[in-house]
């Protein structure tokens, strides 16, 4: 995917964000970006640090079960149904609960995901999967055609782009399902061609570019393309799915560490407090 690669070298960070970063360890994620080219093995360190960042996000262990869960079993049930689709009770009780977990929760979304009908949910999911999945077998038939000239290249990478947006937008026409949600399931269905919505990626993409971070259609594939120029270039092994969870690893690990520091010098603090006052004390006994 040649066209991809050269458009890479045309998207170099460029100076210091305008926009203040909104969630915590965000500059990690984007020194990450950065080093795609020379230093693949810090992205390789990142995402072997996912499921500890799960942990951490919940420390009861629900998340991490659940992004289990997702990740085989629900993938497993979709692809053996005919055709392949979600179940309502798997849109909420798994999807939205996994995505409730991992971010900022919305709970007042599940109403409006409840007052979508069996049905509704059926057909919007078969139609936007059965166009995710024909893309996984444009990607092997690519992979097994790679001495096509890079025009040939420029017309797969149209096509693609349509059909993550039209399998996007099939699905975003349930009720209470936007951008984000709809990429929870893509993603792990069809990891090759699409990303996880997650803020942290937004935003390490979009600020440094002088960019809010926003939850549209239209963001959604430009971070998409953004993370599946990456995937090429760090080469087999990765794919889009696995380049937004190593950028959020890296974003939560670099939280998590400040979050660490912060606490050890608040304790620092409480603990000068706590001689000086004894200090003053053994003076006044005196």
């Amino acid at each position: 995917m040649t066209s991809r690669k050269r458009k890479i070298g045309d998207s170099k960070q460029k100076s210091a964000p305008k926009l203040p970063f909104t969630r915590s360890g965000v500059p990690a994620a984007v020194a990450l970006l950065s080093s795609f080219s020379n230093k693949p093995s810090a992205w390789r360190e990142a995402l072997s640090t996912h499921d500890a960042m799960l942990a951490d996000a919940d420390p009861t262990g629900n998340l991490s079960q659940l992004d289990k869960f997702l990740s085989e079993k629900l993938v497993a049930s979709i692809r053996a149904r005919k055709p392949p689709h979600l179940k309502k009770k798997e849109l909420v009780e798994v999807v939205f609960r996994w995505k409730s977990l991992r971010g900022v929760p919305r709970p007042f979304n599940k109403k409006y995901l409840l007052a979508n009908s069996e049905e509704a949910v059926r057909d919007a999911s078969a139609a936007s999967f059965g166009l995710a999945l024909s893309l996984s077998s444009s990607h092997r038939s690519e992979e097994d055609n790679n001495d096509e000239d890079s025009d040939g290249d420029d017309e797969a990478s149209e096509q693609s782009s349509k059909k993550v947006k039209d399998a996007m937008s099939a699905l975003t026409s349930l009720k209470g399902v936007g951008p984000a949600s709809a990429s929870v399931v893509l993603g792990v269905l069809c990891p090759k061609s699409f990303v996880y919505m997650d803020d942290e990626v937004i935003e390490a993409i979009l600020v440094p570019r002088g960019q809010k971070r926003g939850y549209t259609m239209s963001i959604y594939l430009d971070v998409n393309d953004r993370c599946s120029e990456v995937a090429d270039c760090l080469g087999k092994g990765w794919n889009n799915w696995e380049v937004g969870r190593a950028m959020w690893s890296a974003a939560r690990n670099a939280a998590a560490s400040s979050n660490k520091m912060d606490g050890e010098n608040d304790l620092s603090q409480d603990k000068r407090l706590v001689q000086k006052n004894q200090r003053g004390l053994t003076k006044k006994k005196k």
